[in-house]
């Protein structure tokens, strides 16, 4: 799975994937969109030995949660 940057939107908050040529890696994106206004974007990553979906649910809900403190900002 490969995203360009432009296709992230507000409706899309996050997404996660292998990065291409890192198959080792596992990376969790979240936009920082507002207003149609694209400000940027953060991301967690990790070695894919130390992922599991529990921790990939707190990534989530904690990578949105400062999403949306860091959107407030704006």
């Amino acid at each position: 799975m490969n995203y360009m940057f432009s296709e992230v939107t507000e409706k899309v908050s996050w997404l996660s994937t292998l990065i291409k040529n890192q198959d080792s890696v596992y990376c969790i994106g979240f936009s920082l969109v507002k207003n149609d206004h694209i400000f940027g974007a953060f991301s967690i990553s990790a070695p894919v030995y130390r992922v599991d979906n529990d921790k990939i649910k707190t990534w989530i809900k904690e990578g949105r949660e400062a999403q949306q403190k860091i959107l407030q900002l704006f």
